[in-house]
């Protein structure tokens, strides 16, 4: 008997001529996980979905990329996620939010300049503290 690992969809990434990477919420010790998905299955896949599979198997944890001769630090570590065996994708159990409507009352514009206005300081290096 097989244990069956799920992953919930949080956005789907890039895509290549033949895979498309899907980015799964991130562990508990913030690490962001991802995996190549063929085209054709990621092309029906959405964040919230889940994905269920029965094999999986973990690369290694990134901590960085170089890319010509330049090292760069990823703001969030990540580990790709190979799959096997079968997967089931499931939908969330609630529908999606719906779009978010912004409403400004009358004198906000005003008030937030206001705002900066006040809060914008300049620093006086000339005397000593």
């Amino acid at each position: 008997m097989s244990t069956l690992t799920t992953f919930i969809v949080a956005g789907i990434g890039g895509s290549g001529a033949k895979a498309t990477a899907i980015n799964f919420k991130k562990t508990e010790d913030n690490i962001g996980l991802w995996a190549w998905v063929a085209n054709d299955t990621a092309s029906r896949i959405r964040p919230g979905m889940s994905i269920v599979a029965e094999q999986v198997s973990f690369g290694k944890v990134e901590t960085h990329y170089e890319k010509a001769g330049v090292v760069t630090e990823l703001k969030v570590p990540k580990r790709q996620v190979f799959f096997g065996g079968a997967l089931t994708i499931k939908k969330p159990e609630s529908q999606p939010l719906a779009p978010v409507s912004v409403n400004f009352e009358d004198g906000c514009d005003e008030y937030a300049a206001a705002y900066d206005n006040k809060n914008q300081t300049t620093e006086d290096v000339s005397e000593p503290f």
